[in-house]
């Protein structure tokens, strides 16, 4: 597994609606595939095409792992953590 060089998403979100940091920002240039789990392993979010767009949904606030595939094979995997 070859991770992604310079890669730093953030390692926490503020989804509060005040327009800063309310979502999870991966910074790729082709939309990569994006999974999402909970502290358990229980898939939460997933998309095929990832638009930047994850903001914990109904979730609770936590700490949630991520797995980033992109077309080129490469993956990542890390956590974030939702706080309202």
């Amino acid at each position: 597994m070859d991770v992604l060089p310079a890669f730093t998403p953030p390692y926490i979100i503020t989804p509060n609606h005040d327009h800063i940091n309310d979502f999870f920002q991966v910074t790729t240039s082709c939309p990569p595939q994006l999974q999402i789990f909970s502290r358990w392993g229980a898939k939460v979010y997933e998309s095929a095409s990832y638009q930047n767009d994850w903001d914990g949904g109904t979730h609770p606030d936590g700490v949630y792992y991520y797995l980033l595939y992109l077309a080129d094979g490469r993956t990542a995997k890390g956590w974030v953590e939702v706080r309202r």
